[in-house]
């Protein structure tokens, strides 16, 4: 395809990403390769989709924990149990039974 058709597509289209692939799809004798161009700006959306979304879900797990250790905790000090609150921070199966044992989802 020709430079100009490439640039009008990538006008008529509004896509900045094509606009800055163009000097990567140029091929021998100055024509572009759009579907080449096409399927990268498509791989690299996906790829910023894909880590935005791991970023989101770690994010919301981490928000998840604390919420659920915070309630733990909460439980613990109201029946005077901070000697178990202190070895479940060092005791990951009595935390879980802990957890368990007020109903605490995680």
């Amino acid at each position: 395809m020709a430079g100009d058709a490439y640039d009008l597509i990538q006008v008529m289209t509004n896509t900045k990403e094509l606009k800055h692939l163009k000097p990567k799809m140029q091929k021998e004798g100055g024509k572009f390769d759009m579907s080449k161009a096409i399927d990268t700006m498509v791989q690299e959306g996906r790829k910023a989709g894909r880590k935005a979304g791991l970023e989101a879900g770690r994010k919301a797990g981490l928000e998840a924990g604390r919420n659920t250790m915070n309630i733990l905790i909460q439980k613990l000090m109201q029946d005077n149990r901070q000697e178990e609150l202190l070895q479940s921070t060092r005791d990951p199966a009595l935390q879980m039974k802990l957890l368990k044992e007020y109903s605490i989802k995680e």
